[in-house]
């Protein structure tokens, strides 16, 4: 592709809204338009870095077993409203009216779809092949991320995969590419006749999903999230990033947890005892933050008994008190496990209506005798055996002695660095960093094959009608592109892997008017020359021996006989090569919109660089330069 040629241009022009720096920078440098928030354009260079990443997953997906499909992204509201009512209940599903009068939705996910389809072709146990856990995933390993295809394993289960744009109707969209209105996703569904089948593949796939983001770049770590109603974990694939809008727990044992669903408890506990509680009248009536609350109790946040109240979203609403030490914060995530519904915190008028306001709602036992009405308390287990604590018009508080019973008592705190978590086994937290998810898995069990759902069922061996456990696994593809681009950049501008760089080569020539004809002859003989032979795949770079090497050698100086797999001699594709060959435009000029676009490698024909025997050579990676000298074939 010849620069001159290419349908856009850099620019320092970026939209006044736009605040990430992923979106920033793709913008600037001609990869996407930004056609309004959580919505953006795949312009040439933009799509030519999708494709490859889609490429990647699609090798990895088939590599499994799994079966290529492309389904709808306009459904009926019938489809919706079958399973769960995820018309009425889903907040991001994007709902239209046909002139018709009939009402569709954008696909968000394809699980009511795809289960319609298989209830035609899903008769017996026959059609559910089991994988068998002797199939393991000893061959997936990173080093050697190529997967062996299907003869590798006895059989495969029913897996389908569709890579497709869908919509969410986010309410925010901030994060430029990495959280869209508008967006590519693969998105893989499969059907199991027994837990075994499905945990055996769970495990094949998840491995093979670190692979794919290994291949295209990114340190993507398999983290446990929450898995519902259908199992103890999901796992989501985070990629440690400032950019993120997660957080993952680090533990000292190298298990990796979503912040939502990580429960532990600080090291530090308080059981000295003061005596007996003392009641100090208007002691909060202006406190309104914790840390007021301990200077006028003259105490650390630390010996705060923090209550907050919750209410349930019910159709028949609930009181949720929450008490918890001050030096904490409350993991709403938590709360909605243990009443397994969801909740909001309680306005004023809701605590008027209890019979507190803001400052005083308390559990200490005489209080609580007052309210009218029923709370539901859960004690978070960093106040079991606390002593000497304050809580509202009360200090020298003791748990175990002026508080109501708990209803529950459990791990509700939002993890920090240094607490042990709650599984007895002394792990403590390393950090607690931001992230962001690329991708997730799920076991959903019968949730959309049962009867009063999609009701899809099949005959056992016995001719008994069964229901089969259902899978999903999602990688977000544009998400994994603004999650490339915002952590493979810097000042400059990109820094693309060479495995999804929009081409392997950015070549620049340099034909300045003020230098002898015969020079500006050499330069254009020599770029014209290289951008055939660099976009063709004739020559290639290996990063080891930092040489450029004809396709047919056999050695790679740094590596011996061969040539070692990711030193660049990966097979030639179509075009990979772009060659700034505009007139009038300065070297400088174009080595920083080089930059700015950051193909792996660029390579600078100049009057200099001739003179030293040879072309400059940068590695946008490292910004190290050296000047080579260009392979004959008579050297091979």
């Amino acid at each position: 592709m010849r620069l001159s040629n290419l349908f856009t241009k850099t620019t320092k022009d970026i939209p006044s809204d736009e605040t990430s720096r992923n979106a920033q920078l793709l913008i600037q440098a001609g990869f996407v338009h930004k056609t309004m928030p959580g919505v953006y354009a795949m312009l040439p260079l933009g799509l030519r870095v999708l494709n490859k990443i889609e490429s990647i997953v699609r090798k990895h997906m088939n590599s499994v077993g799994g079966q290529e499909t492309l389904l709808n992204m306009l459904h009926p509201k019938e489809l919706w409203v079958k399973a769960d009512n995820r018309w009425e209940t889903l907040d991001i599903l994007f709902r239209l009216k046909s002139q018709t009068g009939a009402e569709y939705a954008l696909a968000q996910s394809n699980e009511e779809q795809i289960t319609t389809i298989a209830r035609g072709y899903i008769n017996s146990w026959k059609d559910l092949p089991e994988f068998k856990a002797e199939d393991n995933t000893s061959n997936l390993s990173l080093k050697n991320p190529s997967v062996k295809g299907v003869g590798g394993y006895s059989k495969f289960p029913l897996a389908v995969y569709q890579i497709q744009t869908k919509f969410r109707d986010e309410i925010r969209s901030k994060a430029g590419l990495m959280r869209g209105r508008e967006f590519r996703m693969k998105d893989m569904y499969d059907f199991h006749q027994t837990t075994e089948s499905q945990d055996a593949y769970y495990d094949v796939v998840k491995q093979v999903y670190l692979n794919i983001y290994a291949e295209m770049g990114l340190d993507a770590h398999a983290v446990r999230a929450s898995g519902g109603a259908f199992s103890k974990f999901s796992h989501e694939f985070q990629v440690i990033t400032q950019a993120g809008e997660d957080w993952t727990v680090l533990w000292s044992d190298g298990v990796k947890d979503n912040l939502e669903i990580s429960k532990g408890k600080p090291t530090n506990t308080f059981q000295t005892s003061l005596g007996q509680k003392v009641y100090r009248e208007g002691l909060t009536d202006n406190v309104k933050t914790v840390g007021q609350h301990a200077e006028v109790a003259n105490l650390t946040n630390d010996r705060i008994l923090k209550s907050v109240l919750f209410v349930t979203t019910e159709e028949k609403p609930r009181f949720i008190g929450v008490a918890i030490r001050g030096d904490l914060d409350v993991n709403e995530e938590l709360i909605i496990q243990a009443v397994d519904c969801g909740i909001k915190v309680a306005e004023d008028e809701e605590l008027k209506k209890l019979g507190s306001v803001r400052g005083r709602f308390t559990p200490i036992s005489e209080v609580c005798a007052e309210y009218k009405q029923p709370i539901f308390w859960i004690f978070d287990e960093s106040l079991r055996g606390a002593k000497g604590m304050a809580s509202s018009y009360y200090t020298q508080v003791d748990v175990d002695r002026d508080v109501v019973e708990p209803n529950v008592w459990s791990y509700v705190c939002t993890v920090q660095k240094g607490f042990v978590r709650d599984d007895n086994s002394q792990v403590t937290c390393e950090d607690v960093v931001r992230s962001a998810e690329v991708g997730n898995i799920f076991k959903l069990g019968t949730k959309w094959t049962k009867p009063e759902a999609m009701d899809v069922g099949y005959a056992d061996a016995k001719n008994t009608i069964q229901r089969p456990l259902m899978g999903c696994y999602g990688i977000g593809i544009t998400r994994c592109m603004g999650t490339i681009a915002e952590i493979n950049s810097d000042e400059k501008g990109l820094k693309w892997p060479k495995s999804v760089a929009p081409f392997r080569f950015n070549l620049i020539s340099n034909i300045n008017p003020k230098d002898d004809a015969d020079i500006n002859e050499k330069i254009a003989e020599t770029a014209s020359e290289l951008y055939e032979k660099l976009g063709n795949g004739e020559i290639f770079w290996c990063f080891g021996s930092k040489k450029f090497k004809l396709r047919g050698q056999q050695k790679c100086g740094l590596h011996g006989s061969g040539v070692k797999p990711g030193c660049g001699a990966a097979a030639p594709d179509v075009d990979r090569c772009l060659w700034d060959d505009r007139q009038g435009v300065s070297v400088g000029f174009k080595l920083k919109d080089a930059d700015l676009i950051g193909c792996p490698v660029q390579v600078v024909v100049t009057k200099r660089s001739l003179e030293q025997g040879g072309v400059e050579v940068i590695i946008r990676e490292t910004g190290e330069s050296m000047v080579v000298v260009i392979p004959e074939e008579q050297n091979t």
